[in-house]
């Protein structure tokens, strides 16, 4: 009667299934390295948009603020919308144009 054979720790098919799950935590714990170093990017972007706003340089905060949306980090989306309002608004508000089309408004009145 032959005997029958069982997969040992070192038979191709015990191997096989061991490197496929290392590869698949390995490829996990790439993902979640690339999740960390995006999120501590998308933060930095941040700061620095509120550096330039602080600063007056209101497109280049803008700018700032768009490459941190296109990281794709949800945690953010909220607080990049709240910016680019409040770094639009500002800009909106310092355009000598529209400050000059308001004082010439505000002379026609009186």
């Amino acid at each position: 009667m032959p005997l029958q054979s069982y997969p040992t720790a070192l038979s191709p098919t015990c191997l096989s299934e061991k490197e496929e799950a290392a590869r698949a935590a390995a490829a996990a714990k790439k993902a979640e390295e690339e999740e960390k170093l995006r999120k501590a990017t998308c933060e930095s972007l941040i700061r620095n948009a509120k550096e330039l706003k602080e600063a007056g340089k209101y497109k280049n905060a803008l700018s700032q603020l768009a490459k941190a949306r296109d990281l794709g980090v949800a945690e953010a989306l909220n607080q990049i919308r709240d910016l680019e309002k409040e770094i639009k608004s500002l800009k909106e508000a310092n355009n000598p144009i529209k400050r000059l089309t308001d004082l010439f408004g505000r002379i026609l009145e009186e």
